[in-house]
């Protein structure tokens, strides 16, 4: 198989087009893959986070509400 030609990501000059064999390939490709699996831990965390906060703050709204409503009771009667 022939090799492919890879390009670096950045500004720097150094991250020019390499030649890269098949080997280089498949860790390149393992290392995305690890990249890209804990990117997807920490979005699923952060989600978990946000649903957490925000069942807490309807709990606390919803709480607010209750107690409100006998009070708006009151000046009704």
């Amino acid at each position: 198989m022939g090799g492919k030609l890879h390009c670096r990501e950045g500004n720097s000059p150094d991250h020019q087009l390499k030649l890269l064999n098949d080997r280089s390939v498949i860790k390149e490709t393992a290392y995305r893959w690890r990249n890209l699996r804990r990117a997807e831990e920490r979005v699923r965390s952060i989600q978990k986070s946000l649903r957490k906060l925000v069942k807490s703050e309807e709990g606390a709204n919803s709480t607010k509400s209750v107690e409100k409503t006998p009070s708006t009771d009151r000046t009704l009667e």
